[in-house]
């Protein structure tokens, strides 16, 4: 029963303390600038608006245990009414980011109010040095969606690409990492 108990009471004082470095350092959104604005229990992101769609925004989670490395994420709104909109989850689409050509993983796409869908797109798992380095190289951070024999990506996606400013990218993901390692 101590044991239970104790289990309880450190939970209880992690999920207090996370939310207290929530709190505290979650900053507001800005436009064009990168800021660290979600922090729960187990992650933190920095992320930017987007320049075409400015709602999905160019996110680097850092996780819990492994704050080095960030997870790249977008999302992208479309109003396709594509039948088979929601089965994109597990498909792969092609893409060019930053120039060069890739195939990224869609993890799920859901509705998004009355008329939309959101694809979530994960652009892999990469180290802080590497994302300063790589997203710093061009003025701005691009991403562009193309056809493959595999996906039409036409069919389902009515806007093809987005652009993120790059505007205190370093600075955010220094600041994300080092919360991550206070979680």
């Amino acid at each position: 029963m101590r044991t239970i108990l104790i289990a309880l009471l450190m939970t209880f004082a992690t999920h207090v303390a996370a939310n207290n470095i929530a709190s505290n350092q979650r900053e507001s959104w800005v436009e064009n600038q990168w800021v660290v604005d979600v922090i729960d229990e187990t992650n933190v992101q920095a992320a930017v608006n987007g320049q075409v769609t400015h709602g999905d925004r160019l996110r680097v989670r850092f996780v819990n245990g492994n704050c080095e490395v960030g997870n790249l994420l977008t999302s992208v709104l479309t109003y396709s009414d594509h039948p088979e909109i929601s089965e994109l989850g597990d498909r792969y689409v092609e893409a060019v980011f930053m120039g060069q050509q890739y195939t990224l993983p869609i993890l799920f796409t859901a509705p998004f109010l009355q008329t939309a869908h959101s694809s979530w797109i994960d652009l892999g798992w990469v180290s802080i040095d590497a994302l300063k380095i790589g997203l710093s190289e061009k003025e701005n951070i691009s991403l562009k969606f193309i056809n493959s024999d595999k996906l039409i990506i036409t069919d389902y996606f009515d806007i093809l690409e987005n652009r993120w400013s790059n505007m205190g990218l370093s600075e955010a993901l220094d600041r994300a990492a080092a919360i991550c390692r206070e979680l």
